[in-house]
């Protein structure tokens, strides 16, 4: 947190535009998820990549990233986790001997910005001869410690997974696909969820896109049933177990919901769970799944339609 000397700036600075090459501009779904990105968000920051543009990349001074390094780089803006068997007395002397003598840094005026409302429906279609054949959709939600995100968690487990709707309908019934997942993506200002399919190469994209809404219409009309809905909150407390023997996890979670906001949010998160219903699903299905806020993407190897 201080007294870095960027020697090997523009060295590095050239492995991170081979990186950007490699992981984005020269794979298949690299750019269509970038592009998907910057089309989710309007005005919000995170229409922009971490990595950044090539551009961005390629026009960075040592003079620069120094400067950014000495404003945010700062316990200020940093979060320490630990987690595990530890000695809390003796790895706090550890964590005060080396980090309190460094200058908290300056503070940082609240992100003010916010996405308008969408005005309609986004749609991109990417064509190139490399292109796997994707869908996706993609629906802006609340911020994290909004109590809708926990019906959403219900709703991405009955959708989710082999056991899940989407799977047993377009995977198993329809054959027009090999994979396919709903994800409920919490985050500090905007969240997001999304459905994802990987088509077999002679789909019928229009219909793989039909089947998808009929069964995001189905959670909207008709109320999940008891037992469907205390199999998928049984299975989620149950890979909360699981998550919590592994450590790096624990750490993890706790320093994202942290950034987030609190952390208690993750400590809290099986409670929080306990409380929603079956009414709570079909509510919050009708509010998020509707066709003027959603994102529709599509990869296209150009043999289908």
């Amino acid at each position: 947190m201080q007294n870095a000397v960027l020697r090997e700036f523009y060295s590095e600075r050239s492995v991170v535009r081979e990186e950007r090459r490699m992981r984005y501009d020269d794979r298949p779904t690299g750019r269509y998820y970038e592009t998907l990105n910057s089309m989710i968000y309007e005005a919000f920051p995170s229409r922009v990549p971490t990595i950044g543009w090539p551009s961005d990349i390629e026009n960075l001074t040592r003079e620069q990233a120094e400067e950014h390094y000495r404003k945010y780089y700062k316990p200020r803006n940093a979060i320490l986790v630990m987690a595990g068997d530890l000695d809390t007395l003796e790895t706090m002397k550890i964590v005060k001997k080396y980090f309190a003598p460094i200058p908290a840094g300056e503070a940082f005026p609240p992100l003010t910005v916010r996405d308008p409302e969408q005005a309609g429906e986004k749609r991109l279609t990417v064509k190139r001869k490399d292109a796997p054949n994707l869908y996706t959709l993609v629906f802006k939600t609340p911020a994290v410690g909004d109590s809708t995100l926990y019906a959403l968690d219900m709703a991405e487990g009955v959708l989710n997974g082999r056991s899940g709707r989407l799977y047993k309908r377009i995977v198993e019934e329809e054959k027009l696909a090999v994979g396919v997942s709903a994800s409920n993506s919490p985050n500090k200002y905007i969240s997001e969820f999304s459905v994802r399919v990987n088509l077999r190469p002679d789909a019928n994209r229009d219909k793989v896109e039909k089947v998808v809404w009929e069964e995001l219409e189905k959670l909207k009309k008709e109320q999940v049933s008891e037992r469907e809905f205390q199999k998928v909150k049984n299975r989620a407390y149950a890979g909360l177990v699981r998550s919590l023997t592994d450590m790096e996890n624990v750490a993890t979670m706790l320093g994202w919901y942290e950034v987030y906001g609190d952390y208690h949010i993750f400590l809290n998160w099986a409670d929080n769970l306990d409380k929603v219903n079956v009414a709570d699903v079909q509510n919050v299905a009708k509010k998020t799944f509707v066709l003027t806020v959603v994102v529709a993407v599509a990869a296209d190897a150009g043999h289908n339609s």
